[in-house]
């Protein structure tokens, strides 16, 4: 194979592998930083149970919990950890658009439509870490 050809291939094969590189450095493909988020909260969620269970409290942050999880979301929003009375834990994802309270956040309660409006009394706390 000419050198030519060679060199050709072999910057077609580095312009490939930076476009990838860029995509998933700005979020990825939407419905996969979706499902990142919707595994993640309910994630979190199962974590932060038995921390509620254990201390009587709501965990202050994400970080504190037990487990290998993400404090933010994939899109860069510190995810929102809320207990309710009775041991529910509600986790949420800000979503896309980074803001709360709009259709497009993920709860861990149900991921397939926004959380109830108004969200149950319960104490809030956003992840600090």
């Amino acid at each position: 194979m000419p050198t030519t050809t060679r060199l050709l291939l072999l910057l077609g094969a580095l312009l490939l592998v930076a476009s990838v590189v860029h995509l998933v450095s700005k979020g990825g493909l939407p419905e996969a930083t979706t499902d990142i988020a919707k595994k993640d909260v309910v994630r979190i969620a199962l974590a932060a149970e038995p921390y509620v269970a254990r201390h009587g409290h709501c965990p202050q942050s994400v970080g504190i919990l037990e487990g290998s999880l993400r404090d933010k979301d994939p899109w860069d929003t510190p995810y929102r950890i809320t207990c309710c009375p009775g041991g529910e834990v509600l986790v949420l994802s800000a979503g896309p658009d980074l803001t709360f309270e709009t259709p497009d956040d993920l709860s861990s309660r149900t991921y397939d439509s926004p959380p109830p409006e108004p969200l149950p009394p319960c104490s809030t706390v956003e992840s600090a870490d």
